[in-house]
This record gives C-alpha cells, structure tokens and sequence, in this order.
C-alpha cells in the first residue's frame, strides 16, 4: 500500500462504524427559570386507568399559567395540583395532594348552600364564579374560578377541575371606595377588611405590625386635617367636604395631598381606607 493513500477495505470499515453509531438526540430546551417538574398524583386514586389518563392530562397542564386542581368528586380530596397552582397558593405537592381543597384555600370554609351549588353545576357540566382565598402564609385574596368535569375516553369520572385565576392586581379607584364605606360603613365583614387591607396596606411604611406608629402619626395633624380626615372616614368626597366646611375645593384638595404627605400615604384609595379605619376606632372609643 503506497502511503498517503487508505485502502477501500479501511474506508467501507470506518463507514460501517459510523453507521453503527446511534444517532445523537438534539436536545431542545428553553431559558426560562420555570423548574421542571414531574407530574405527581395523590396515593389515594386507586383506579390505574384513571391514574394513567389523568397523568396524561397533567403532563400538558404542567405548562399552563392558570392555577390548576382536580380534586375527588366525593370527598373534594386533591388529587393533582399542576406548578402554577402551586405557586398561588404556596403549598407544596406533598402538602396539597390528598388533603381536602377547601380546607386548603378558603379562609372560613364555603356555606352549604354556595357548596351545594358549585358542586350541583358542576355535575351538571360547569360552574364559574368568584371566590375569597388564602394561601399558605395566610394572605387572603380574590379568584376568579371555573370547574368542570375530568372523564376517562369512556366517560368514566376521574374528578372535578378547578381553574384558579387571581384579582391581586385589580385596581380599585377611590370613587369605588368611598361607595364602599357608605354602604358598608357599620357592616363591613371581617373578610372584606381582610382583603382591603392585603390589596392596599401592603408593604405601606408606617406599618410595623402593630399599628403605633401609624397611629402615632396621626397627632402630626393640624386640627383643620384632623377635621377634613375624619370627614373622609365617613365616606365623603372633596366636593361635600367643601360644602360641609364652606371652603373652595381646591383647599380641601391641599388638604387632602398634606394629610398624605404626613401620614406617607401613597395614594387616594389607601387615605379613604386609612381614614375609615380612624373614625370606625373612634366610634369605638365614644361607645
């Protein structure tokens, strides 16, 4: 064999090889931080053809960003959470599956009759509404929620789904507020407190948990702020509060931006609510 040169017997043994060689999978992969994750379904769904085709729905619910849930139609156990769900609410799968929905994400559980109902539609083919939540650490907000009905291909019931959307981001003007503390003024539930507080109290700096620094601050009033904040607590806008203290609009408005200036209230909707809560602790203290 001259050299330089390679036989045809080497050449065909070198393509034999390559073509023994199993063929490289190309792996496709995104740059999101979303953890990937296996689908995991509770102990207590016994029935294998209703695991294996829930486990098949699953693997694509995975990917959805609405909070997703089937629980058992009997006894509202959980028997998958997809990770969007899991994020909501901050409960683990370990935490969640098996345990009883309700008891899980409503703060005072459902009436019998509002269970009834869901339960009712929803064995009937679908149900939607809005509902008060919590999550794990307790923090209560709104969903809007829609279920149905799971069903193997032979139309056998595996559960009922549950599609969670949250509200945490609704914006709530101070027209809809003050409407809310006239009409709701000596009556508001503790629910409703609840939520006001969590949608337009968060992270505010004059709370430290306790509440003495905010109330505190309100000495930092003049008496004329003092007057004009208390009006607001009572449901008031600018213009009755000027017709109220015979004054020009525009000086109830500088009121109005000193107030929140000094108690270091970041916008109109937070004052109304901050003021209702002063004057329902001075009512109170009168009785």
């Amino acid at each position: 064999m001259v050299k330089g040169h390679v036989s045809m017997g080497t050449k065909k043994s070198k393509q034999a090889e390559k073509r023994k060689k199993p063929a490289k999978k190309r792996e496709m992969s995104c740059d999101c931080a979303r953890p990937k994750s296996t689908v995991r379904l509770a102990t207590c769904l016994k029935n294998p053809i209703h695991r294996q085709q829930l486990r098949l729905f699953a693997e694509s619910w995975e990917l959805m960003t609405d909070a997703i849930s089937v629980a058992d139609p009997d006894t509202s156990q959980l028997l998958y959470v997809n990770g969007a769900w899991r994020r909501l609410y901050g409960y683990s799968s370990g935490m969640a599956l098996g345990a009883e929905v309700e008891g899980l994400v409503n703060p005072k559980g459902l009436t019998a009759h509002l269970r009834n109902k869901i339960r009712q539609q929803t064995l009937d083919g679908h149900w939607c509404g809005r509902l008060l939540n919590h999550d794990a650490k307790g923090r209560v907000f709104l969903v809007d929620l829609s279920t149905g009905l799971v069903n193997t291909a032979a139309g056998e019931l595996i559960g009922v789904i549950g599609v969670s959307t949250p509200l945490r981001g609704s914006t709530v003007t101070d027209e809809e507020i003050n409407r809310l503390v006239v009409h709701h003024q000596e009556t508001v539930s503790r629910e409703l407190r609840i939520l006001l507080e969590s949608a337009f109290l968060k992270d505010e700096p004059n709370d430290n948990g306790n509440g003495n620094g905010y109330v505190q601050s309100i000495k930092c009033l003049s008496q004329r702020e003092l007057q004009v904040f208390g009006l607001i607590g009572r449901g008031m806008g600018t213009s009755q509060i000027a017709r109220q203290l015979k004054v020009s609009q525009y000086t109830i408005q500088s009121h109005r931006n000193k107030i929140r200036d000094k108690l270091d209230i970041r916008d109109n909707a937070i004052l109304t609510f901050r003021a209702y809560q002063w004057s329902c602790g001075k009512m109170k203290d009168k009785a």
